[in-house]
């Protein structure tokens, strides 16, 4: 799956109380799924790197600036801000991080009224290479300006953060960030105060205004359109809505582009995690089957299993009972079931998805 992708997919997947996993295995061999040929397998291995190139081609047009994830949790308590640096403290050593001081100069979204705050970076003028402890404490971690650049009093940039940990040490987590003295970044400045503008109109506009959003140009405004749906009380209650956010589906799975209908398919799972984990349901059950199994048949190879595993996983939540079991090969389509708690089977030479139904 794309990075992009994730922002909906990840959503889905943290919803999931069940815990699966997805790897490829090198354990012994299973009958569970037949035995292939190795001109079989080389064939399946064929088809599926030439469908991955083929989304590899574009997947640049749907990578997405870390700054997103702030503004898509925006209404669950992260903020968005420009912050000027007042101070930076360098590390003493090798293994160190700098600790860089923040005056906020103007809040772009959320509310808070600390203005003064202190990030971690990773910077440091000895360049090590290995991050240590950081990554153990947020696995989620992954760069942002502030550690690929040398911090320098009066550099602003637009942050996105949370103040879940504030009052521990004034230590905020900064999950994005846009550097506002680097000239590349005036994009971006502009999708994020247009995305900003968008999501406070939604407050007048209501639903209307993520509809529209789910046919704009970037992804990552597609994407936190859906997360807003699916979250709206008033878009489960109105047939309107729910007609529109099916045929922004239906659309995204018929286009060209092969990026766009594996879009589709993480939007998909994020309303089938909602619907299964807190019974809500955006578009009835039926709907969301027949779209997967129309996707199996995806003329990309790669997005078709990932429709198949959505599918399986689709089936099995409606149909199974609490403690039973499945392992899932996209690549072969082909899955198992087992009626009570069962260990994993490694499948040797394909990714496989196991995972259990959670006891109530």
């Amino acid at each position: 799956m794309s990075p992009t992708r994730i922002l909906v997919t990840l959503l889905a997947g943290g919803l999931c109380l069940c815990a699966w996993s997805q790897q490829s295995s090198g354990g012994s061999g299973s009958d569970l799924f037949g035995n292939l040929s190795s001109k079989d397998l080389d064939a399946l291995r064929a088809s599926r790197k030439a469908a991955q190139q083929e989304l590899a081609s574009k997947a640049a047009d749907f990578e997405e600036p870390n700054i997103a994830a702030a503004l898509l949790f925006s209404d669950r308590g992260d903020l968005t801000a420009i912050a000027r640096i007042t101070s930076v403290q360098l590390p003493t050593n090798a293994d160190g991080r700098t600790r860089i001081a923040f005056h906020v100069e103007q809040v772009l979204s959320g509310k808070s009224r600390v203005t003064h705050f202190k990030v971690e970076s990773l910077w440091n003028p000895r360049k090590v290479k290995e991050a240590g402890p950081w990554f153990f404490d947020h696995p989620n971690y992954s760069e942002t300006a502030l550690d690929k650049s040398e911090p320098k009093v009066g550099n602003r940039y637009i942050l996105g953060y949370s103040l879940q940990d504030y009052d521990l040490d004034r230590s905020v987590y900064v999950s994005g960030v846009v550097d506002l003295q680097d000239p590349a970044q005036a994009g971006l400045v502009a999708n994020v105060r247009r995305f900003l503008r968008l999501d406070a109109e939604a407050a007048i506009h209501g639903d209307e205004t993520y509809l529209a959003m789910l046919d704009d140009k970037l992804p990552w405004f597609r994407n936190i359109a859906v997360d807003r749906l699916r979250e709206s009380d008033s878009c489960y209650k109105s047939p309107h809505c729910v007609e529109r956010f099916e045929a922004a589906l239906k659309r995204k799975l018929e286009s060209e582009v092969p990026n766009e209908r594996e879009e589709a398919i993480g939007w998909l799972r994020a309303l089938d995690s909602v619907a299964r984990i807190e019974k809500r349901h955006v578009l009835p059950d039926f709907t969301l089957s027949t779209l997967l199994r129309n996707a199996v048949d995806d003329p990309n190879l790669e997005v078709g299993d990932e429709a198949f595993e959505a599918l399986e996983e689709f089936n099995r939540y409606r149909t199974a009972s609490p403690g039973d079991c499945y392992e899932i090969v996209p690549m072969l389509r082909q899955a198992v079931h087992w009626k009570s708690k069962h260990e994993q089977v490694p499948i040797e030479h394909f990714s496989y998805t196991y995972g259990c139904i959670p006891s109530k």
